[in-house]
Formats: C-alpha cells, sequence, structure tokens
C-alpha cells in the first residue's frame, strides 16, 4: 500500500478502530481516540469490539482468527465510507491468517509482524484499511508506561520491583514475548496473584487510559509508533 491508500481521508472522517476486545476498546476510547482527535479533529473515531465467537460473549477478545476479522472489516467497509484499521495481538492469532505458517518462520518479529500486515492488506484490497497486528500484546503498554500503570492501585507499589525485573531484560517493551506463561498478561497475572489481587483486564484497561502517557509509549514502542504516525496522518 502507497501513499495514495491514505488519501481517502480528504473526504471521509469516520475511522473505525477494530479492538481484539474490552481493553483495547477502553484503551481507543480513554486515551488514544482523545489524542488523536487532538491533532486531528476532524476524524471521528469510533472502537467496535471484535465479537467472540461464542454467542453472547461481545466483550470478549483473543484467539482472534482471520476469518472473523476480515468479516468484519468487509461489514464496516459496506456500511458508510469510512477508513479502517485494527487493534489485535499477535499473541493469540489463529493460525488461518494468510502465509501465517511461512509468516512464523520469519526471525525478527518486526519483519515478521510487517509481513504479517501487508499479507493481510493484500488479502483484503480495500484501499481504505490500514492494518495493524500489536507486538506482542496490549497489556506491553503498562510496561512501557510503568509508572503510570503502578500508580493506579496503591497495592501495586507491592510488585513494583517485579515489573522493573522484566524491563531490565530489554528496554524495548514489544518484545516482552509470547510464550503462554510469559506474555505480558500472564506476567501480570502472576504479579497480582503474588499480592492476592485479581487482574481485571477491562477494570484496568480503563483506569490507564486516564492516565496513560502516549508519547511515552510512542518513545518505546516503535511498531506502535509507526501504525500512530499514519493514522495522525489522515
Amino acid at each position: 500500500m502507497g501513499d495514495e491508500s491514505y488519501r481517502w481521508a480528504s473526504i471521509m472522517t469516520r475511522l473505525y478502530i477494530i479492538c481484539e476486545g474490552q481493553s483495547e476498546q477502553e484503551f481507543v476510547d480513554g486515551a488514544l481516540a482523545p489524542y488523536i482527535r487532538g491533532i486531528n479533529p476532524n476524524l471521528d473515531i469510533s472502537s467496535p469490539i471484535l465479537k467472540s465467537k461464542t454467542k453472547n460473549q461481545s466483550h470478549k477478545g483473543g484467539c482472534v482468527s482471520y476469518h472473523r476479522l476480515k468479516l468484519y472489516i468487509e461489514t464496516f467497509n459496506k456500511q458508510e465510507r469510512c477508513l479502517i484499521t485494527t487493534l489485535v495481538d499477535y499473541y493469540g492469532l489463529e493460525n488461518d491468517f494468510p502465509d501465517y505458517r511461512v509468516i512464523q518462520t520469519i526471525p525478527n518479529v518486526y519483519n515478521r509482524i510487517e509481513k504479517l500486515e501487508s499479507t493481510i492488506a493484500s488479502h483484503i484490497q480495500l484501499s481504505n484499511f490500514i492494518p495493524y497486528i500489536q507486538i506482542h500484546e496490549y497489556e506491553m503498554f503498562y510496561f512501557a508506561d510503568l509508572d503510570n500503570f503502578i500508580n493506579l492501585d496503591a497495592e501495586l507499589n507491592k510488585i513494583y520491583n517485579e515489573f522493573i525485573a522484566v524491563n531490565t531484560q530489554t528496554d524495548n517493551p514489544e518484545l516482552i514475548n509470547d510464550g503462554i506463561h510469559s506474555a505480558p498478561s500472564k506476567r501480570i497475572e502472576k504479579f497480582f496473584n503474588k499480592i492476592d489481587l485479581k487482574y481485571k483486564k477491562p477494570y484496568y484497561a480503563a483506569l490507564y487510559s486516564q492516565s496513560c502517557n502516549i508519547e511515552i509509549l510512542r518513545n518505546k514502542c516503535r511498531h506502535f509508533n509507526a501504525w500512530l504516525e499514519k493514522l495522525l496522518a489522515l
């Protein structure tokens, strides 16, 4: 997709950010959309949730399939002239995405995700669509903007050192891996369990969205920043 793909913005103002789940939606509504509108007030941003395959679980994310994501994108595209992007985690993606198994063999995660996004775009073939896959998971934002996250609850100070220990292993929160026990959300659940605190994902996402620093996220998360630059240029 070249720069021509984003010229739709001159005639459209509605931007759909299709969110994997409620946490991502809280982040978009509470933090990302206000930030974008502060720079481009002409964008009308909506954050529909990609519904679960299970009936009546409209707020449940995870296990994102290509078929389900493609259906959502095409559905919103039919409704009106608009711009569409996605906010879904690489962690937990189902393997039905185009060329998924081949793409998985690419060693560098940034090259892997960029290839995955470009492949999705080439298969969906909508010039008003900007694919974005989060490396590796939404919760990596909490490690990037740690002080703001810890300040959400006085109890979290008790596990501050656990978060710091993760951050000392890499200066890039996007590289916190996607293992079933070591993905960002799994680490957070483990830390919370140490102090008998339940990790309520949407609850903390809503709180965090009120205080998070998007500039910090942009500085520390290069793939996120590259996506945001595209949105800000619309």
